[in-house]
């Protein structure tokens, strides 16, 4: 797929008490008409400890930074457009604002 400069990036993730993922797509319009295909996805099986759900979606937050950060250096585009895409309020809510966490929020959001 060739990119352009209509191209963006979206980032969606996700997770469950099982496991947490991310996907990347491109969306890009070519001659008037919008075309999505999927470029990576990465699923972690999620640890034995049980994380709350929040903690989960996080951890998909990052592994998806992680991979659109691959994708961005890959295609050599450091001006796409990118969009993460996410279910999880409370894991938005960490990345965006600051604030004392606990030290596995700390982390993960110095990773996004």
């Amino acid at each position: 797929m060739n990119f352009n400069e209509t191209s963006e990036l979206h980032v969606f993730v996700d997770a469950c008490k099982g496991a947490y993922a991310a996907c990347v797509f491109v969306r890009s319009e070519v001659e008037g008409e919008s075309k999505v295909r999927l470029i990576r996805a990465k699923n972690r099986v999620a640890p034995l400890n049980s994380l709350s759900i929040p903690r989960l979606e996080l951890m998909a937050c990052c592994i998806g930074a992680r991979l659109v950060n691959s994708v961005i250096k890959a295609i050599d585009a450091s001006s796409i457009k990118v969009t993460l895409w996410s279910d999880s309020t409370v894991a938005l809510w960490w990345i965006k604002e600051y604030g004392d966490w606990s030290v596995f929020v700390a982390l993960k959001r110095s990773e996004s």
